[in-house]
């Protein structure tokens, strides 16, 4: 019972302090100027009325900050598998019939034993189920898969 007279007194305390009266601090002074693009002072600009819900429980805002959402990882996309490589050349065919989302200029890497084995540029698509990649880095081999970055 001795709770509830001390909700209902800080209730209370709440809501006298939502009243439509300014106090002496939200008063104007002479001194202080407002801006001149500010437009004009408007008595809704001057007092800011709080709802008595944010008087009441405003201080929980500091208790339980928002957290943000961490980003989302989005996992790379099978393209296919190397065909042919030509070293000499330094580019590599790709059979692409798994997926065809891929566009001229998009990083791929090529991976074997789940190891980053080489690092391509996808250059030209030749048909729609190959393609070919130049090779920036790395040592492809044949049966290696490739994914989009």
């Amino acid at each position: 019972m001795k709770a509830l007279r001390l909700y209902l007194l800080f209730g209370i305390l709440g809501l006298s302090s939502c009243t439509n009266k300014p106090s002496i601090a939200d008063t104007p002074s002479t001194e202080a100027q407002p801006a001149a693009d500010a437009g004009p002072l408007t008595e809704d600009s001057a007092t800011t009325k709080k709802p008595w819900s944010e008087a009441v429980f405003g201080w929980t805002k500091n208790l339980f900050p928002k957290k943000e959402k961490p980003p989302v990882a989005t996992p790379p996309q099978l393209l296919g598998q190397i065909r042919q490589v030509n070293m000499e050349s330094g580019f590599v065919l790709i059979d692409a019939s798994v997926s065809s989302s891929a566009k001229p200029g998009d990083a791929l890497v090529c991976i074997a034993n789940q190891r980053e084995k080489a690092d391509l540029k996808l250059t030209a698509l030749r048909s729609a189920s190959f393609v070919i990649a130049d090779i920036t880095s790395g040592d492809p081999s044949v049966g290696d898969r490739v994914y989009k970055r």
